[in-house]
């Protein structure tokens, strides 16, 4: 409200509230509070945008009423794996089109990237399987140029299948970087930072955190 003041503009801020549910629901952020008022609203309102990446998404889903479910299913991960595997421009682009057409071209870019996205996936874990030690309490593997974009879906797959926290990493250049997921009340961040003198960089939280090192 503030900016809109400073700048003189009367933007009505409400046309925004499908992506900011879209994004809300991509992120996996809790759906309680504002996120939740902002959900509902951005929903009902993608069932009538006249937005292109709206009209496609109705289209695609052969549905005029959109749930999160919906979104979080068969929307998000085609638009996060722009930027996992290419470029997150892709997922702008098509957020951005002024055409159907348009929109249905990233579109299928996105569909193709999220494909690529599952193929690299699944070949990463089972790379990764081949690599664990089950003696140790916490999964630490590494690997040559594995995607850097994958690494944590990698772990969490990991963590599911041997109800361990996992680090997962991925060496380019002399460089591991990787992302690590927890399970129960292991606190995988304090982990981390108590190796701080080995790592160039690292950040995250109790359940989930990234870190690079030398290899």
């Amino acid at each position: 409200g503030l900016l809109k003041q400073e700048l003189n503009l009367s933007v009505d801020m409400r046309q925004f509230f499908p992506f900011l549910a879209l994004a809300i629901i991509a992120d996996v952020m809790p759906l309680v509070g504002i996120n939740r008022a902002i959900v509902k609203t951005g929903l009902e309102m993608m069932q009538t945008s006249s937005l292109s990446p709206f009209v496609l998404i109705r289209d695609f889903l052969n549905r005029s009423a959109v749930s999160s479910e919906d979104i979080a299913f068969q929307i998000a991960p085609r638009i996060n794996s722009a930027g996992r595997l290419e470029d997150a421009k892709i997922a702008l682009d098509f957020l951005l089109a002024d055409t159907t057409e348009k929109a249905y071209h990233q579109f299928e870019l996105l569909t193709a990237l999220n494909t690529l996205r599952k193929e690299t996936e699944a070949q990463t874990t089972a790379e990764a399987m081949l690599h664990v030690n089950l003696q140790e309490q916490i999964i630490v593997v590494a690997g040559e140029h594995w995607n850097e974009g994958v690494v944590g879906i990698v772990a969490s797959r990991l963590v599911n299948h041997f109800q361990k926290p996992a680090i997962v990493l991925s060496i380019h250049n002399g460089i591991a970087k990787g992302s690590g997921r927890s399970i129960g009340n292991v606190d995988l961040y304090s982990l981390i930072k108590s190796q701080e003198n080995h790592l160039q960089k690292f950040g995250g939280h109790k359940m989930a955190a990234g870190l690079s090192m030398s290899s």
